[in-house]
């Protein structure tokens, strides 16, 4: 059984879906998400108010409204996925009951600085967070002890649980005291607690959750006592600094053989949770889900014959790693070539890299998290071999500063580039057809970007927030243009939206301020939400559309309407004063929409074309075209070196 949460914020707004990556999406904005303990501020709380929806697998359900924690029963548990519209109903149905009990306390009683929910039908009480789920969660500091009772309004209640997300973010707390009365230590309870040195689980304990110690970085040492019978997904994924991890030999369910320093599944011999000192004994035939994850002072790993799976981001965010072996007698997964790298044999996808890694010419993909969070990657070459960059392949890999991406490539999935601080420029080959969402989100160092004629689709996302990116060429292959696509490109000067494109979505270019001029080609029908919002420095936007595209909310908000020239075809000037949102500039302008003009005579040099497109004048030599005769107006030289407009 394991366990599952979901973050929701509480508003008005729906959800529309659930992505891969468990990022939930509703129709104007983020609203909230599945939480992923090990990922950064900015992805954990993008939002202010965020619900905690827990199944794990018991009978009740436990309403907490203004916490928003709930207890659901098992359907929810099972391998398969929860359908969307079950998830739907659950995240509405917890923001319903926050809106309907506003006044209500994320706790029931606070005894001695700490919290806890009370269950008055068995006289139990868990430790749980207080104040308000809006704040930092800094509450708890320094040494706290838990008691195994408490009395409240007359009654004694047992201690028997740390409920989900109790010290989140304390990271103040220094040590932690649990009493024999605690059974179980629910799902993130301590995630994120930077501060925590130390912590002594008792021999009561029967379940550890989900993430209950994620990114306890301060963490130096763990003992599992016999009693433990359950240790949910990554558990202790993130505590960077452990060096000893003990299972009490007594524990039927976990061990640590042959003095491991890992906790090892023992039925499975799967290693769940290891640490940089971790010896991965020959007996282990699997490597958990983020086993390793964080364990950024590991710097060798090596693979016996006898592991048979790896799972996901079982070695992301382990920066210091320099070497990965696996043993030549192993049939599932190779390091060929001495390429410091795990491989799946049978796909040849490479798995796990590290900063020392080369790809092998035979590798036709690089798998989901394969470099995550390897910071001391500074650059990579991704043969020609390589047909795919998986979800998350080089996240967080912030000392890249170099990429070539070999020319067979034709998919750059979700957040492939993600938080890629020092990559200044990366050039896109001519296979790629599709840029996932998230893909270069966040790469701030960006300056330039490539989009080949081959792509189609730039997903949501894309290059948000590369507020050092001043340029960008979209191709005349892209059709559309994802949400956010390129919001927060704080450095971007003009934009040019090719007449392939028929959809610009919801905040597109919102908040690029340095944007001067955009032109929009002439197949665009509709614009989303807030696609051009905080274009502040915009001066001059071009519409080549006859019919005005129909606009979502707020498209051109923050725009100076009467600074800001529209330029739109000559027949269609009207239609654009009459149209909603495009009638608010004051200034529309008729244009013809020339697009390109040459030279078509030999002879001649230079020329002169007026904005119809229409050849009015020449010569061999620019003091040699003649231009009395022309009538006062706008015109188009066209020299052996460019074009430039010419006022009579």
């Amino acid at each position: 059984m394991t366990d599952t949460y979901l973050f929701v914020q509480a508003n008005s707004y729906g959800i529309n879906y659930i992505n891969k990556r468990g990022l939930l999406r509703c129709s104007s904005e983020w609203i909230g998400q599945c939480h992923m303990p090990g990922w950064s501020e900015e992805q954990t709380m993008m939002t202010s108010t965020l619900f905690c929806l827990l199944t794990s697998g018991q009978d009740v359900i436990r309403p907490n409204p203004q916490r928003g924690i709930m207890t659901l029963p098992t359907p929810l548990n099972n391998k398969k996925p929860a359908k969307l519209g079950t998830i739907r109903q659950l995240a509405l149905f917890l923001a319903l009951l926050l809106f309907s009990s506003p006044s209500a306390l994320a706790y029931d009683c606070c005894i001695d600085g700490i919290y806890y929910n009370l269950n008055t039908t068995d006289k139990t009480a868990s430790v749980t967070y207080g104040n308000s789920i809006t704040s930092i969660h800094d509450y708890y500091k320094g040494a706290v002890t838990i008691p195994e009772t408490i009395a409240y309004d007359g009654t004694t209640y047992a201690v028997t649980s740390i409920y989900a997300s109790a010290f989140t973010d304390c990271h103040s707390v220094t040590s932690v005291t649990i009493p024999t009365s605690v059974t179980s230590i629910d799902a993130n309870a301590f995630y994120r607690c930077l501060g925590l040195t130390s912590v002594t689980i008792p021999n009561s304990v029967t379940s550890i959750g989900w993430y209950a110690f994620g990114c306890c970085s301060g963490l130096e040492s763990i003992n599992i006592p016999e009693s433990v019978t359950f240790i949910g997904n990554a558990a202790f994924a993130g505590c960077s600094g452990l060096t000893s991890v003990v299972v009490d030999k007594n524990n039927g369910t976990y061990d640590s053989r042959d003095n491991c320093n890992a906790i090892i599944e023992t039925k499975a011999n799967k290693i769940i949770a290891g640490c940089k000192n971790t010896i991965i004994p020959n007996s282990v035939t699997s490597v958990g889900y983020r086993a390793f994850y964080g364990c950024s002072g590991l710097t060798s790993v090596t693979i016996h014959n006898t592991v048979s799976f790896i799972d996901g981001e079982a070695f992301a965010e382990c920066s210091g790693l320099t070497s990965v072996i696996v043993d030549k007698d192993n049939n599932i997964y190779d390091s060929r070539d001495n390429c410091n790298a795990i491989i799946k044999s049978s796909t040849n996808s490479l798995i796990v890299g590290c900063k020392s890694t080369i790809i092998p010419n035979s590798v036709i993909s690089i798998g989901g998290g394969a470099f995550l969070g390897c910071t001391g990657l500074t650059s990579v070459a991704i043969p020609n071999s390589v047909t795919s960059i998986g979800v998350w392949s080089f996240g967080d890999c912030t000392g890249l500063t170099s990429v070539t991406i070999g020319n067979s490539v034709t998919s750059i999935d979700s957040y492939a580039f993600y938080r890629c601080y020092g990559l200044t420029s990366v050039a896109i080959p001519n296979s790629v057809i599709s840029i996932g969402d998230w893909s270069f989100w966040y790469c701030r160092g960006l300056t330039s970007v490539s989009i080949p004629n081959s792509v189609t689709s730039i997903g949501n996302y894309a290059f948000g927030y590369c507020d050092e990116l001043t340029s960008v060429s979209i191709p005349n292959s892209v059709t559309t243009i994802g949400k956010c696509a390129f919001e927060g490109c704080f450095d971007l000067t003009s934009v040019i939206i090719p007449n392939s494109v028929t959809s610009i979505e919801g905040r597109a270019f919102a908040r690029c301020k340095s944007l001067t001029s955009v032109d929009i080609g002439n197949s665009v029908t509709t614009i989303g939400e807030s696609a051009f919002s905080d274009c502040s420095g915009l001066g001059e936007l071009r519409s080549h559309t006859v019919v005005p595209p129909t606009c979502g909310y707020a498209v051109f908000s923050g725009i100076d309407k009467e600074t800001c020239s529209l330029l739109v075809p000559e027949e269609s000037i009207e239609a654009y004063k009459a149209a909603d949102q495009w009638k608010e500039f004051v200034h529309i302008i008729g244009c013809s929409g020339v697009d390109d003009v040459s030279v078509d005579t030999l002879d001649a040099v230079y020329e002169v074309y007026n904005l119809q497109g229409v050849r009015v004048g020449s010569g061999m030599r620019e003091a040699e075209v003649t231009v009395d005769a022309l009538p006062r107006g706008v015109y188009i030289l066209v020299s052996p070196q460019d074009c430039k407009k010419l006022k009579i």
